[in-house]
């Protein structure tokens, strides 16, 4: 006959908070903190400790007090990761409530097949009737038989399934007392059979409706049900907004409008198909370039219909096709970690090679008589003004953001909105050395507008000694001298998007025309990539030249490395940078 513990007290131990005793031998025993209730299915925790010395159990409980806060220190680390906002659940057929808890009793009974095969049957009698008394407690919890141990009704294996699953299900509503009950029948259920096991009865269900259910019965319907593509993206962008920066969020944004206006924001994920992946491809590859600003408020489709119908032939440069196709694949394969669908409808070949272009790594590079033009404009050997006139000869140079932007460009290698961006404050010296400190907060963790590309943008480098030739720290000890305004560059609108290259940008292509006499294949970004070509040139170690770029590199070579190069050693690479056909000359400082 079953013995029945649950009736015997326990009884505690001065001085020891988690040490029990139940006749002569010792357990522990200890609450769950209310917040992990739900993933650890149980409101305590208790376990025997196999012994009936004192002493023994004094060591024993040390170590599993040791576990069990170790356990919950876990549950706390995943409380801290990013929520995704759960699918709630609407009324559900009976059908539907059932293989949700079919799946989640599958599970119960994959785990317990699993310990009885590897652990179980091999113990010997006194540890398995360790588990039967526990087995006897959290049947008698369940049933609520025992003013002892808080009811345990199904409630913690539902809510906990729920989470796991990212599923909501208020707790007044008829569904939610619905599942409580089968969850409780399931409850029993995997408790009945795992007794049996221990003490070798032949199987019998407990409950009716788990008779044909086993560890390894397959489901064959979607649980839970399809969410919307529209869901799906919500999801996604409250991920990447919360983990990313603000400009790979923004770089989202626009695919996420595409994909909802073509496939429908309403159509269930589950039915999306490769044709509709194909019909994605055609409708991108014909969307104008930057339709936003130039078909304002008109839908995707509608601002296609005007470029045809206007005649417009300009489309989305190869560069923004790729980007917009390796964010879409990076939408899908989200839903693929989620579990939301088994396979990704962006993941066959011609998706996956449909916006490509022959040479992806080959960049346009100023030749030396463009650079040359370049720094030869009136706005670097005088013009009228900086503003309209810069393409006029005139009497003065003119020495503020479009004057330095491009040069600081060109010896630091910096991108355009970490340079246009700059701080007076972000101007600094160190043992001697004058340096960048690019970053997006200021002193104290003031916060501003800035903005950069991810992580590895963070970074302090010298100061290139043709910079300092050119008066750069004359011009910032002036600006300083302003206390209105402290950006260096204080005259560099902020565009639209909250960046200031979007303008200056804008501004470059045209000066570029006006100085060199024809429009470039090479763009402001190709300075940087003069920057680390001179840096490969000169044999620079990959890791100062991420640190003077800003570049993201190995993760494992990080770790290899450790704490980031001096300031005198990027130094010593910096002042490799150097571009002997150009002549700069008459911008030093007289």
């Amino acid at each position: 006959m079953l013995r029945n513990p649950a009736t015997k007290p326990l009884t505690s131990m001065p001085g020891h908070s988690r040490l029990f005793r139940r006749g002569a031998t010792y357990y522990f025993r200890m609450g769950v903190p209310q917040e992990f209730r739900f993933a650890l299915g149980k409101t305590e925790i208790i376990k025997s400790l196999r012994t009936t010395d004192f002493s023994e159990a004094k060591r024993l409980v040390v170590l599993e007090s040791a576990h069990a806060d170790e356990l919950l220190a876990n549950e706390r680390r995943k409380l801290k990761r990013v929520s995704i906002p759960p699918q709630k659940l609407g009324k559900l057929s009976e059908a539907e409530m059932h293989r949700l808890v079919f799946e989640w009793f599958i599970g119960e009974e994959r785990q317990s097949l699993e310990w009885w095969e590897k652990t179980g049957q091999f113990q010997d009698q006194s540890t398995l009737d360790d588990v039967l008394d526990t087995l006897a407690i959290d049947e008698t919890a369940i049933n609520g038989g025992s003013h002892q141990y808080e009811v345990d009704d199904g409630r913690f294996a539902l809510d906990s399934f729920l989470a796991e699953k990212s599923l909501e299900c208020p707790k007044d509503s008829p569904e939610y007392k619905k599942l409580l009950h089968v969850f409780r029948m399931g409850r029993l259920e995997t408790l009945t059979r795992l007794r049996n096991k221990i003490e070798r009865k032949p199987f019998e269900a407990r409950e009716p409706l788990f008779r044909d259910v086993f560890a390894h019965t397959p489901i064959s319907a979607n649980i839970p049900p399809s969410i919307t593509l529209g869901e799906l993206l919500d999801r996604h962008q409250k991920l990447i907004k919360e983990t990313l920066s603000e400009t790979t969020f923004t770089t989202y944004q626009t695919p996420a409008r595409v994909i909802r206006e073509i496939l429908g924001e309403n159509t269930p994920l589950k039915t999306i198909t490769r044709a509709d992946m194909e019909r994605l491809t055609e409708t991108i590859k014909a969307v104008p370039r930057n339709a936003r600003q130039r078909y304002p408020n008109l839908s995707v489709k509608e601002a296609i219909a005007a470029a045809t119908k206007r005649g417009d032939m300009q489309r989305l440069a190869p560069k923004s096709l790729e980007n917009y196709f390796v964010n879409i694949t990076a939408v899908f394969n989200f839903a693929v970690e989620e579990k939301f669908i088994s396979e990704s409808p962006a993941n066959y070949r011609s998706f996956r090679e449909s916006h490509r272009t022959k040479d992806t790594t080959r960049k346009e590079l100023f030749s030396s008589n463009e650079l040359t033009a370049i720094f030869s404009a009136p706005l670097y050997t005088g013009c009228l003004n900086d503003k309209t006139g810069f393409a006029k000869p005139g009497p003065d140079i003119i020495r503020r953001g479009r004057f330095w932007v491009p040069l600081i460009a060109l010896f630091q290698g910096t991108r355009l909105n970490e340079a246009c961006q700059l701080y007076t404050e972000d101007v600094r010296e160190r043992d001697g050395i004058p340096y960048f400190s690019i970053r997006e907060d200021l002193d104290a963790d003031e916060k501003t507008e800035k903005r950069l590309k991810n992580s590895a943008s963070v970074r302090d480098v010298p100061i290139h000694p043709m910079l300092l030739q050119m008066g750069f720290l004359t011009f910032v000890a002036d600006r300083r001298s302003d206390s209105a305004a402290r950006r260096l560059f204080h005259e560099l609108p902020i565009g639209k998007t909250g960046r200031y290259s979007n303008p200056f940008s804008k501004w470059f292509s045209g000066f570029l025309i006006r100085a060199i006499g024809y429009k470039p294949k090479a763009t402001f970004h190709s300075f940087r990539h003069h920057f680390r070509t001179a840096l490969r040139l000169e044999r620079v170690g990959d890791e100062n030249v991420e640190a003077l770029g800003g570049w993201s590199g190995d993760e494992k070579q990080q770790r290899k490395y450790g704490a980031a190069p001096s300031l005198r050693l990027l130094l010593a690479d910096l002042e490799k940078v150097q571009f002997p056909d150009l002549d700069l000359s008459h911008l030093f400082e007289r």
